[in-house]
């Protein structure tokens, strides 16, 4: 599949971003295909499954990535006259916030906004109290953006 050709469907405010990330997230929990590891996009294991971070529950959900092929925010810019896409951005900006970094992510989006850089708990999804606070994180980090108009 040819991931330049997917549409932008995705938010532009970093605030409905997050909640879009998170549903997705929550989504692929419960898929025996799809295996959470914050550490990497969109990766196939080669077997069965497919490991995915928060902006790459938002491509196998949300953007339809096959869970065979291997994606990451650059595999929706084309690199002939290389050109960040929107897609690309806002994938980038997700990351950034999974990190507690929404000044960046801002940046990404053309955006700008006051928030500075938070601790944002590190997901763990068999550790229930490390889950539980990474979403807590989230959401106190949307509300706290989409209050400011973001």
């Amino acid at each position: 599949m040819n991931l330049t050709q997917i549409p932008d469907s995705l938010p532009n405010k970093p605030s409905e971003l997050i909640r879009l990330a998170l549903r997705d997230l929550r989504t692929l929990e419960t898929c025996k295909d799809y295996s959470i590891n914050m550490a990497t996009f969109h990766k196939p294991d080669g077997l069965t499954k497919c490991e995915v971070c928060l902006a790459g529950a938002v491509m196998a959900c949300t953007l339809c990535v096959p869970k065979h092929q291997r994606a990451s925010p650059m595999s929706f810019t084309d690199i002939i006259g290389y050109t960040p896409s929107r897609l690309e951005k806002k994938l980038l900006a997700i990351n950034c916030l999974r990190v507690g970094c929404p000044e960046e992510a801002c940046l990404f989006l053309g955006r700008t906004t006051s928030l500075k850089p938070r601790f944002i708990t590190l997901y763990h999804k068999n550790r229930r109290c490390r889950r539980y606070n990474f979403f807590k994180d989230m959401n106190q980090l949307a509300d706290d953006l989409a209050q400011e108009g973001n």
